[in-house]
């Protein structure tokens, strides 16, 4: 996999990523976990330590790519 662009702020995180393999032959779950969990590690090398909630999941198959965007889950703490 090679990470073709990313981008964060404190709410949302996008991840755009062109794979080696043919998508075709992948399921689904095994991309969206894939993109997980590539999007946590670069997180975690961040500093940041929140949940992802996927809202965004599609391929591009001219490229061979796939875009997710997540948002951060609130933390309980937030709300009061």
């Amino acid at each position: 996999m090679k990470i073709l662009n990313f981008k964060f702020d404190n709410s949302f995180f996008e991840l755009h990523a062109a794979f080696t393999t043919d998508l075709a032959l992948l399921t689904d779950y095994d991309i969206q976990m894939d993109m997980l969990m590539v999007s946590k590690a670069i997180l975690k090398t961040a500093g940041y330590t929140n949940f992802l909630i996927q809202d965004t999941y599609f391929i591009v198959e001219d490229s061979n790519s796939v875009y997710c965007s997540y948002h951060f889950e609130r933390k309980d703490s937030e709300f009061t």
